[in-house]
């Protein structure tokens, strides 16, 4: 009789390792199809799920399995979906100067265009104020010494369902003397 505890004992240590190892990073999937269409669950998600996203970083066989995985519970959006939702993730982020990259990875992805110390997400074609269409980006960033120099957001806005028109917030670019971000416009 003495025995029976110890076997309970020892099941539910297995119960939880088979929790911890299998269901933890499965549940990802479902999680990542409901916190595309909230941004409370996107929350949610993204503080749940550090320490996976933490490990994928550590191993590209990792990254890579758990990018496919992702895929397949991924939610097909329109372009109109993936880019008010990039704008509403960008809209809540503290920009300062210590934004890394691999945080606006974690958001938004790797980006659609990479240069130099540059960086672009979300593009789009768009017509600007003089009616002039052409490619834009949500948002860009420029780094420098590892730090955000500066960043530029574009706000799209749908019209009749598919013309896009935007709106330019322009560049912003840090003032180390002033400590906040400054526009060019701005004395």
């Amino acid at each position: 009789m003495s025995d029976e505890p110890k076997k309970r004992s020892r099941a539910w240590i297995w119960w939880a390792l088979i929790l911890m190892f299998v269901l933890y990073p499965l549940s990802v999937g479902p999680s990542m199809r409901l916190a595309s269409s909230s941004d409370s669950w996107l929350q949610f998600h993204s503080i749940v799920f550090e320490p996976l996203f933490w490990v994928s970083e550590q191993s590209e066989t990792i990254d890579s399995a758990f990018g496919w995985y992702s895929r397949v519970w991924a939610r097909e959006e329109t372009e109109g979906q993936r880019l008010h939702g990039m704008w509403e993730r960008l809209e809540k982020v503290n920009l300062d100067p210590d934004v890394s990259k691999d945080h606006l990875i974690k958001l938004f992805g790797p980006p659609d265009l990479e240069w130099d110390n540059f960086q672009f997400w979300g593009e789009f074609n768009a017509v600007d104020d003089k009616g002039k269409e052409g490619p834009r980006h949500v948002f860009a960033a420029i780094y420098d010494g590892g730090k955000l120099n500066a960043y530029h957001k574009v706000r799209p806005i749908f019209v009749d369902g598919s013309a896009i028109r935007m709106e330019d917030f322009g560049l912003m670019t840090w003032r180390p003397d002033e400590k906040r971000y400054k526009s060019a416009a701005e004395k």
